[in-house]
């Protein structure tokens, strides 16, 4: 069954609820402005209905049936549908829930082929794939399920911890097969969000080069998106994975590894807590503190902790940012403890201070964030005396927050002193970082009114972000945006925005 007629079900389902609810006067206009029905053939057919319940039985049937009239409704008109109903939550949102619990099964799966369930990546292993996937558990009668649901249950439940692979369908992705010590398959999964088809548009009439590669890269972000989401869904409806956490799967890697790109989440995180309420970005805040208290593998789970702080700071979530390096401290500080003194461990702890120093200047705490950069101090002055030492490229980001904060803090001289610094030590892979640590010593030589090494700065940080982030990475857009602050206010033309353009 494919998302469409799952949908068109859904709505058959809840048939007697929407009717008894809905008001066609309040949804009309605004399913036309959707284009989910014509302004033409259905509006008269409803408004020919002799009562209120006539005329939302009307609309219904004109959400169920195809007519030519249709030829422009959207792919995701339901989703639209939805939408539309929660502008008015008052009165929708118990009818929403209903649509949203409404489970529709594929009638019958005996039929169906592994090769449907695998992973767009992993087209060239269909064949092994499909000779792995145990038939006979998919294969089962509805009698033979109806008669031995403990049982499933039960097994079910005794394998959680030998799951081994979660793979979508290659095709539309609402389908799941959970591999392992058992076999099930997930049918009519959802999501919410939707590709951003003003965007795109855009991008794929646009002569530029890097506007093309973004078009491909937002294609296969949008992708992970949806499985992200679904994986989550599936999380909270199966029994079989009821003690799985998002940081126990590979999926998450999708969000946190390439961190270049990681912008290209945001928008759909904003959408989905806008429209949906739906804050993944709490949940995710969330699922960490539970794998930090629950997990043995403490390390493995900080380190991925860090990467979701990072993913979280540039989206601007600085009350999240500053609650998950806390719970990495606090978890951290139990290690050691228990007299366990891995050099990594002292290491994560002064991560943690960097981290910590960065939500401080957000939040303008620069008494906080100075005590945190001595509490980053004394922890590499202690493992000197163990003959330990810090990489130079966490010294190069402590230095970058010191560069920030001595900024705040009005101290113009330790600003530029800290950034030179870190310039010294940063690894020459490491662009984000140095692009930030340009930008520290572009705030400090200004501030200085060393115009010319202002300028001058500000030019190289431009044409280093363009080189290796793109034009349109986060990183260039803030490179450019402390050169046209610098060109206002001692410039005053765009010449200088026209050089680092070249």
């Amino acid at each position: 069954m494919d998302r469409d007629n799952a949908n068109a079900t859904r709505l058959r389902v809840n048939r007697i609820a929407l009717i008894q609810q809905i008001d066609t006067q309040e949804l009309i206009p605004k399913l036309i402005r959707a284009h989910i029905i014509s302004p033409d053939h259905d509006v008269q057919y409803i408004n020919q209905g002799t009562s209120r319940i006539d005329r939302a039985r009307r609309l219904i049937d004109c959400l169920l049936k195809k007519h030519p009239d249709h030829a422009n409704r959207p792919a995701n008109w339901f989703l639209l549908f939805r939408s539309i109903l929660l502008e008015n939550q008052s009165v929708y949102n118990d009818l929403v829930t209903a649509l949203d619990n409404t489970i529709i099964r594929a009638p019958n799966l005996t039929h169906s082929k592994s090769y449907l369930f695998t992973n767009r990546s992993n087209v060239s292993q269909v064949n092994e794939h499909q000779d792995g996937i145990n038939q006979d558990s998919i294969q089962k009668t509805q009698q033979q399920q109806n008669n031995e649901p403990k049982k499933n249950l039960t097994t079910i439940n005794n394998y959680q911890h030998h799951i081994k692979n979660i793979e979508f369908d290659r095709y539309v992705m609402n389908k799941v097969v959970i591999e392992g010590s058992f076999q099930k398959v997930i049918d009519n999964l959802t999501y919410h969000s939707q590709i951003p088809e003003h965007l795109f548009d855009q991008l794929s009439h646009s002569t530029n080069a890097y506007d093309h590669e973004q078009l491909y890269t937002e294609q296969k972000f949008f992708d992970n998106m949806c499985r992200i989401e679904l994986l989550i869904n599936l999380i909270k409806q199966e029994k079989s994975l009821s003690n799985q956490n998002i940081f126990d799967t590979e999926i998450i890697d999708l969000l946190l590894d390439d961190t270049l790109h990681q912008h290209h989440f945001y928008k759909y995180f904003f959408s989905l807590s806008s429209i949906y309420g739906i804050h993944y970005d709490q949940k995710f805040v969330y699922a960490l503190k539970d794998s930090l208290n629950t997990q043995n593998n403490i390390l493995n789970i900080v380190e991925k902790g860090f990467l979701l702080n990072q993913f979280l700071y540039n989206y601007g979530r600085y009350e999240l940012c500053q609650q998950i390096i806390e719970s990495i401290v606090q978890s951290l500080t139990k290690l050691v403890k228990q007299h366990n003194q891995k050099s990594i461990i002292w290491t994560y702890l002064f991560r943690g201070c960097c981290a910590l120093v960065q939500t401080h200047n957000q939040s303008f705490q620069i008494q906080q964030a100075w005590a945190r950069i001595e509490a980053a101090n004394e922890i590499a002055d202690t493992l000197k005396t163990t003959g330990i030492e810090i990489p130079n490229n966490e010294y190069a980001w402590f230095y970058s927050v010191i560069s920030q904060t001595a900024y705040e803090d009005a101290n113009f001289d330790a600003c530029i002193q800290y950034s030179y610094k870190g310039l010294k030590l940063v690894d020459k892979n490491n662009h984000s970082l140095i692009i930030d640590l340009l930008c520290s010593l572009t705030h400090g030589l200004t501030s200085k009114w060393i115009m010319n090494k202002a300028q001058a700065t500000a030019l190289m940080t431009v044409q280093y972000a363009a080189k290796y982030c793109g034009r349109n990475s986060p990183k260039y857009i803030h490179a450019l945006q402390q050169l046209v602050q610098y060109s206002n206010e001692f410039i005053q033309d765009p010449s200088s925005v026209e050089l680092a353009q070249v």
